[in-house]
């Protein structure tokens, strides 16, 4: 057969949503993932937009700031979505092998369940030799982390 066929674009982002919902084991997460999905391409397809970049995810996060969603709420949608980048390098652009170690892992410190760590470190990535950005994010700025006062009753 040699006859072109036109697939709606909509094909293209059901194949990769499908794709990013079977690499996920948690039900939950599963379903939370799909309903973020939905609702990135609803906000995608509401005007014209210069592709799949990461101007377009920023600009996703703004407009769910703008319905006042948490912060955790945001971060789900945008981890779905970051899968879903993912699946797009992987599957439609190009046929370049990646590997896992390819990628840094990215390093995070975290005390509740108390002291645990993931990640390479600074220095650790700078003696791969590898291009790597590097950011800290205050503790002042984690929500969590604030202190507060816990006032019990005596």
């Amino acid at each position: 057969m040699t006859d072109l066929v036109v697939v709606p674009q909509a094909a293209h982002w059901q194949r990769l949503k499908r794709l990013v919902l079977d690499s996920v084991s948690s039900p939950i997460t599963r379903r939370v993932y799909n309903l973020g999905l939905d609702e990135f391409f609803a906000w995608f397809s509401l005007e014209p937009r210069p592709g799949f970049t990461k101007a377009t995810v920023s600009a996703w996060r703004v407009a769910l700031e703008a319905r006042g969603l948490g912060a955790v709420s945001i971060n789900v949608r945008i981890t779905a979505v970051r899968k879903l980048a993912v699946e797009a390098a992987d599957n439609l652009l190009d046929s370049d092998p990646r590997r896992v170690s390819d990628c840094i892992p990215c390093y995070a410190l975290y005390t509740d369940p108390p002291l645990g760590r993931i990640g390479m470190t600074d220095a650790e990535v700078r003696k791969t030799g590898r291009p790597a950005l590097f950011g800290r994010r205050p503790m002042p700025r984690v929500a969590r982390a604030v202190k507060r006062e816990n006032r019990r009753a005596s």
